[in-house]
């Protein structure tokens, strides 16, 4: 960097997010992009609503998406057909209503 010359910062990097019905188990998600966390830390996040949990863990398969919020059908349908969906999050303190879904 030069003397005189202005730093811009980078663009954000997106992050899309694939969901159903994106209800409560996305509240974590739509209050820390309202608070502006996501932004903060370079991150723009992109909703993607799905009309079904399959349409949603397909979205991350099929490269759409990088990640879905969604209860553990999705990735549990996809683990039976013999793919590689990994759940690794459950937001819950009962047994799992809602999951993470990525693909390898």
């Amino acid at each position: 960097m030069t003397i005189g010359t202005t730093f811009s910062p980078p663009a954000p990097a997106p992050l899309r997010l694939a969901g159903g019905a994106q209800g409560f188990n996305w509240l974590p998600v739509f209050v820390a992009d309202e608070l502006g966390l996501f932004a903060k830390h370079g991150i723009a996040i992109e909703h993607k609503r799905f009309s079904t949990v399959d349409k949603a863990t397909s979205a991350v398969i099929e490269g759409e998406a990088d990640l879905a919020i969604t209860p553990p059908e999705g990735a549990v349908a996809d683990f039976v057909k013999g793919g590689e969906v990994t759940h690794f999050l459950a937001t819950a303190s009962r047994p799992v209503s809602g999951c993470r879904c990525t693909a390898p």
